[in-house]
This record gives C-alpha cells, structure tokens and sequence, in this order.
C-alpha cells in the first residue's frame, strides 16, 4: 500500500515539474462535473468484538464528483475534486459463514488529481490519463446478523485513485468525458471494525472553461 501511494505521489510531482514551464504560455480554470456506476468488489474486514474477520459486500451505487481544475498546458492539468458514493451492504462474508447485514456504507473523497491529455494526437475524442491522493471520510451503519456486532460511525483514511478516458471537445470552452477509476484507501478502523475500501467507477461528466488566464 505504501509503495503504491509514493508511486502515485511521484506521478503527481512529475506532472508538477513537467508543467512549470509552460504555466506562464497557458492558464485556464475550468469547472467539471462528474457521475456513474460505482461497483465495489468484496473488501475485507475483521470485527474486534467478535473476533470474526472476513469480506463485506455492497450493491452498485451511483456516484457523484464535481471539481475546479487548473491547466498548465495542453497536456498538463490538475483537479481539486469532492466526490460522494453510497452503498448498501448486502453480505458478509466469514470462515464461519455468510450473514446477511443491514445498513449502509457511506464514502466522501477530497482528492487532488493530476491528468496527462494527449493532445498531440488530431483526434477528436483525446485520450487521458490520471493520478490522484486525498482523503477518504466514510460514514458506515451496519446490522449484520449475530455473532457480527453492529456498528456505526465515522472514520477517515487516506486515498489514491488511478484511471483514464476521453474526452470530446464539442467547442473552445466546453468538453464531455468518459473515463475509468479505481479507487482505494488504507486501512481504517470504523466502530468495532477495521476494514478496507477499493472500488471501480465508470463515470461520464463535463468539463467547462472559465477562459481566465
């Protein structure tokens, strides 16, 4: 985990170096907005009341991400990002057994985000890549049935995101995107459970300049 987090932070800083000096040729703000499916694969989790330990599963969710961003160049730019997902739980899964649970599970990520654009190509639609770090809060309720404990509460970890996508500029100032993500945090202790987080989203949004320079 930490290993991918330092690769990651080094993504970041290079996007940062490799801008700098074409910050001064070209500076646009723009605003973009973002939603999709959000599926979660089985994460794990172990419960410190009952000693049990296994993997949860939830239902596919819709999310949502709105963001201001920053570009540097035509291939250089950055987002602060607020996204927000909530999911149902719909097992648990243990050595012992599988136990239906109640109860929801709750995710808002503050992310930083790098992309690459690569706008050299004369394609219209431009493929992307992107890298990004923040901080995950998760809000969890859950009822599982005996001998899981039930818990709610509220906890934060820190998160990174990688992915990629097109995007189709329909005019100077205004763009659609369509993209893939994987996300994932480190290890957070929520009531009586430690568990993990990773998920897949496939989003679809707009992205409009400000044409402030």
């Amino acid at each position: 985990m930490r290993i991918k987090i330092f690769l990651i932070a080094a993504l970041l800083v290079t996007f940062m170096l490799t801008a700098q000096d074409a910050f001064a040729q070209n500076s646009r703000i723009y605003l973009a907005g973002y939603m999709g499916l959000n599926t979660m694969p089985d994460n794990d989790f172990k419960d410190n009341t009952s000693g049990q330990s296994g993997t949860y599963q939830t239902n596919n969710t819709i999310n949502f991400a709105g963001a201001i961003g920053l570009r540097y160049s035509r291939q250089i730019r950055f987002e602060g990002e607020v996204s927000y997902r909530q999911s149902d739980f719909s097992k648990l899964r243990t050595n012992s057994g599988e136990y239906t649970a109640g109860g929801e599970i709750s995710n808002t990520a503050f992310m930083l985000n790098g992309f690459y654009d690569f706008d050299q190509f004369k394609w219209k639609a431009k493929p992307y890549l992107t890298a990004g770090l923040g901080v995950m809060r998760f809000k969890s309720s859950v009822e599982p049935t005996a001998p899981l404990s039930s818990s709610d509460d509220t906890a934060y970890a820190l998160g990174w995101q990688l992915g990629g996508g097109l995007k189709y500029r329909l005019n100077p100032g205004l763009a659609v995107t369509s993209g893939y993500r994987y996300m994932s945090a480190s290890d957070f202790g929520i009531g009586t459970y430690d568990a993990d987080y990773s998920a897949h989203e496939f989003m679809v949004g707009v992205e409009y300049d400000l044409h402030w320079k």
